[in-house]
């Protein structure tokens, strides 16, 4: 009896792939981590550092000045917001909120606490609040929920980390 041979390279199995395919598919990967390196290394745009005029207009920014503009009451009220994320900043965002809510008589006056905070002091998630009630004081009552807590900021920016037409983007990468 005489026994047939196929001359031709073997069919890729589930089992087995083929070789040519396990190879094209190195090959690509490692083009693209080779461009993904080399676009971290790129730059664009021109960053301009104006110099600070030797004459300041104001007061200086530092511990001296705060002390000698916060005489005004008895009482130093400090807050601080941690970090954590959204739920640091719904944290922080609830504390404004209690604060607000919370009057307090001082002189024979009745005033809101969140009137008398001094210093605000946050890192992470809870600068997220600190800084927009720094920009909208008490606005931040009515567009914060709306405009960060009810958004899905978290998976904006995985998204625009994995997109490649951000990387280039007139926005940058920041």
């Amino acid at each position: 009896m005489c026994q047939l041979t196929e001359s031709f390279p073997a069919r890729a199995t589930a089992s087995a792939p083929a070789v040519g395919i396990h190879t094209l598919l190195q090959k690509c990967c490692g083009f693209f981590l080779v461009l993904t390196l080399l676009g971290g290394c790129a730059s664009y745009g021109v960053i301009v550092n104006k110099p600070i005029p030797a004459e300041r207009t104001g007061p200086a920014y530092s511990l001296n000045t705060w002390a000698e503009f916060s005489k005004d009451s008895d009482i130093t009220f400090i807050v601080s917001f941690s970090g954590g994320g959204a739920r640091a900043a719904a944290m922080a965002y609830g504390v404004l909120q209690e604060l607000r809510d919370t009057n307090v008589i001082i002189d024979g006056q009745q005033k809101r606490l969140l009137d008398e905070i001094d210093q605000i002091s946050s890192v992470s998630g809870g600068s997220f609040t600190a800084a927009y009630y720094g920009l909208n004081g008490d606005g931040i009552f009515n567009t914060f929920e709306d405009n960060f807590l009810r958004r899905d900021v978290e998976g904006h920016l995985t998204k625009s980390l994995f997109n490649p037409f951000h990387w280039f983007g007139h926005k940058g990468r920041t």
